[in-house]
């Protein structure tokens, strides 16, 4: 394969890959909430960046590889720490009467 081809869809795999979570932690951060963050989603991220981490290493692979795990996984790993943070800020917030998020009904007398 030509190696300038190689290089483009490297690097745009690994930017695309690697920051992918950049929108999603920036908007929890944002609303300083984690609520619409399925926390299964961040541990398969987890478990496919250090397993994608592993393999560039036991096969020696190139550049790409450990830039699109080695940053994704950091990213993950951000997601995590915000989507922790924000969830206890919900939890503590339901137990000391804060915001609920549920409609009212008002009854006509």
């Amino acid at each position: 394969m030509n190696l300038d081809l190689t290089l483009f869809f490297g690097s745009l795999m690994s930017i695309s890959f690697a920051l992918c979570f950049a929108p999603q932690i920036y908007t929890m951060y944002k609303n300083k909430s984690s609520r619409d963050v399925a926390l299964g989603t961040v541990i398969l991220q987890i478990c496919g960046n250090i397993g994608g981490l592993g393999l560039a290493i036991s096969t020696n692979g190139n550049i790409w590889l450990y830039i699109n795990y080695g940053v994704g996984l950091m990213m993950a790993l951000s997601l995590l720490f915000f989507w922790k943070l924000f969830r206890l800020n919900i939890c503590h917030a339901n137990k000391n009467g804060g915001p609920n998020h549920s409609k009212s009904v008002i009854h006509a007398s």
